[in-house]
């Protein structure tokens, strides 16, 4: 049985945020670091801070 995971609990990063992290192509599979930042204005969560692992 697949394991349901809400989409609110993921954090969301937009491609701009990638691209100025240095992170323009990933392969496939490839892990990133990250920190969970909320938006002062919204209150929503993203990821930020974004490296590749390993």
């Amino acid at each position: 049985m697949a394991e349901k995971v809400s989409i609110q609990s993921r954090p969301i990063s937009h491609c701009s945020a990638v691209e100025r992290a240095g992170l323009s192509t990933l392969p496939d599979g490839q892990k990133i670091n990250y920190e969970i930042e909320q938006d002062r204005r919204t209150g929503k969560s993203s990821a930020g801070n974004l490296s590749k692992a390993g």
